[in-house]
């Protein structure tokens, strides 16, 4: 009688010892789970920001043009008023 309880308490020591792996290997699995959670939400974040800056491509293609060809008017202005001081035309 005294060997079957001692093979008891050697099957509960076995059993808990799993049980408390398996909660343990459940808790990682939860806080994994919510992680990826926050990971697909940062995901989505990017993904709305990286379409708005899709959309106004065009829009900063034509401010980009306007800069560059306004930038060159000015250079040729003050290469011409720099002509006509030096005596070139």
């Amino acid at each position: 009688m005294h060997q079957d309880f001692s093979e008891m308490r050697s099957v509960l020591k076995e059993l808990t010892a799993a049980i408390h792996k398996l909660a343990l290997v459940e808790e990682r699995q939860t806080q994994f789970a919510d992680a990826q959670e926050r990971a697909f939400k940062v995901i989505g974040k990017i993904e709305e920001r990286l379409t708005e800056l899709e959309r106004r491509i065009p829009e900063t293609d034509r401010t980009r043009l306007w800069v560059d060809r306004a930038v060159l008017w000015v250079v040729a202005a003050v290469s011409l008023f720099a002509a006509k001081k030096l005596g070139l035309l």
